[in-house]
């Protein structure tokens, strides 16, 4: 099976998407697909999140170039909804008879949509509700991402599916510190961040 995997950027300072995809293009290939990647600003090429090692095919171009690249690919799968090339890609999976599932990486949640949702109202009706609704399938990754999608009506089946992790084999030592009497105690460091109810959206 062939499968091409796009999306806007695989830069590590572009966030969580360029950590994801990657992540799922190696383990894809591990697993004996065949996987071409490419990125609407070129940074398939480069990114430094995918070995050099890795089977996975860097594609450059434009999107229609790098489907004429990646001959006989049987499954586009888009990350990212509104952007130009999402469209361009919809376009073409369209045009060329492909199928095409699309992640849709929390970009229809309510408060993504509220964000520039003037901008994202005109092009909801120009052209991303009939995008979505010619996809094969809708990706999500959690369950309230999934009601919020299916709230939509869009007549296209959503699958919820996590994204992976990677999990250490062994668990790390417990460091034991000494203390002013010289006996060993167990410390524990808390690490306490900012709780902040939605997270960056590069939409």
């Amino acid at each position: 099976m062939k499968v091409l995997l796009t999306s806007t950027s695989l830069l590590p300072d572009y966030g969580g998407p360029a950590f994801s995809v990657s992540r799922l293009a190696m383990a894809l290939a591990d697993a004996g697909v065949q996987v071409g990647l490419w990125t609407a600003n070129g940074s398939a090429a480069t990114t430094t999140l995918l070995p050099a090692t890795s089977t996975v095919e860097r594609l450059t171009g434009t999107e229609s170039e790098a489907l004429d690249r990646f001959r006989g690919t049987d499954v586009l799968h888009d990350n990212g909804i509104w952007l130009p090339h999402n469209h361009r890609l919809a376009t073409l999976a369209e045009r060329r008879d492909l199928p095409r599932v699309v992640s849709t990486r929390g970009m229809l949640e309510p408060w993504a949509r509220s964000h520039k949702r003037l901008k994202k109202d005109v092009a909801w009706w120009l052209y991303q509700r009939r995008d979505l609704q010619l996809a094969r399938r809708l990706i999500t990754s959690s369950a309230t991402e999934t009601e919020n999608v299916q709230r939509l009506k869009l007549g296209v089946s959503v699958a919820m599916v996590p994204n992976g992790v990677d999990v250490a084999e062994e668990r790390p030592a417990r460091v034991v510190v000494q203390t002013g009497n010289g006996a060993g105690s167990v410390r524990t460091a808390l690490f306490l961040g900012r709780i902040y109810p939605i997270r960056a959206c590069p939409c």
